[in-house]
């Protein structure tokens, strides 16, 4: 009886320890996060457009949970597509940096982000597209 006793007792403590543990938004899991890098190529007073095209070797950048530093970046592939693998669920934030349309920055460049959530371990996330000016 006292064996019996012992078994359950460390079931209940191995259960929740399981269930407290949250693993925090980031790397470490099987889902992904997909996009395209879409330039908008204007003059440079940003009153023609130019040209519309997907760009390679580009920046994309992600930031995890609510974190405000960047976790990780990957180079966009030739046809502008970019995939960040191995995530767990939760919130992240996916970003390029863009020229600012409005020029109201100091720098004339402004992030171009979109939040996206992970629901299920294994599921794949497509953005679409992050369209930036150049």
């Amino acid at each position: 009886m006292k064996k019996h006793s012992v078994y359950i007792s460390l079931f209940i403590i191995v259960i929740a320890l399981i269930t407290s543990c949250k693993k925090p938004e980031g790397q470490g899991g099987r889902a992904t996060i997909q996009g395209k890098l879409l330039i908008r190529n204007y003059n440079s007073g940003f009153t023609i457009l130019q040209d519309t095209f997907y760009v390679a070797g580009e920046n994309v950048f992600i930031m995890y949970g609510n974190e405000t530093t960047v976790g990780d970046n990957v180079k966009t592939a030739p046809d502008g597509s970019f995939k960040f693998e191995y995530l767990r669920k939760g919130k992240y934030k996916v970003f390029v940096i863009s020229k600012d349309k409005q020029k109201p920055t100091f720098t004339g460049t402004i992030s171009v982000v979109k939040s996206v959530e992970i629901t299920t371990n294994k599921q794949t996330v497509d953005v679409g597209d992050i369209v930036a000016y150049d």
